[in-house]
């Protein structure tokens, strides 16, 4: 009897440890709604055209996705950076959800996180996604070239491409993440008690970190 209860428990204890040391492959229009591991590799995914939808779509309370240093690559028939288009991981209403290690480029947006509490964005790459092809020179400045940024009651802002854009998220946690080669690195609007630290956003044509309506957010280093 003593036996059979020993290797019912081993079997038990065997099966947790598979389940737990298992992978996901991501797919399009994939939806997560509990904490994974993502199988590390590089997906050529495109996203759809529509700002609405997420290639990925995560949704939930305490979440936390390990993408493990996943490469996600979108618009792979586009070679030109203006011509970059869809959302790759759309965040919708939730709490508590860590984002960490995930690369993500040739996207409109890489993140975009709305109405979510205690959203965390850790050890993250999110550069060369979408950027406008500029018309200045170094002998000359083009006034077309220029970024209006006095608006964002309708999410104007999301036109200009974006690695990481929040909306309505209380209490994120941005950090060790770096955005370089694209045109925004983070925009907020409507986010406060923040904190935004040991990031390098450096080399982008538009804003390292625009806020609107945005209070009480700490940035540093």
């Amino acid at each position: 009897m003593m036996t059979k209860k020993i290797i019912l428990f081993l079997l038990i204890v065997n099966s947790g440890v598979y389940c737990i040391s298992q992978e996901k492959l991501l797919t399009k229009n994939l939806k997560i709604s509990k904490s994974l591991k993502i199988k590390q590799q590089t997906y050529k995914l495109d996203a759809t055209t529509s700002m609405n939808e997420g290639l990925i779509i995560i949704e939930g309370d305490n979440i936390t996705v390990d993408f493990n240093n996943a490469i996600l690559k979108g618009s792979n028939q586009e070679k030109n950076p203006d011509k970059f288009f869809g959302v790759a991981i759309s965040i919708r209403a939730g709490s508590n959800i860590t984002i960490k290690n995930l690369k993500a480029r040739g996207y409109k947006v890489a993140l975009l996180a709305q109405n979510i509490r205690n959203l965390t964005i850790e050890n993250c790459d999110f550069s060369y996604n979408y950027r406008r092809h500029l018309n200045s020179t170094q002998e000359k400045e083009d006034v077309s070239d220029w970024l209006s940024h006095h608006q964002n009651e309708n999410d104007e802002w999301l036109r200009y491409g974006a690695a990481m854009y929040l909306r309505d998220c209380e209490f994120a946690t941005i950090r060790n993440s770096k955005v370089t080669g694209g045109q925004n690195a983070l925009l907020m609007t409507n986010c406060n008690r923040g904190k935004i630290y040991n990031n390098d956003f450096s080399f982008n044509s538009g804003l390292g970190i625009g806020m609107y309506r945005s209070s009480f957010n700490v940035i540093a280093y």
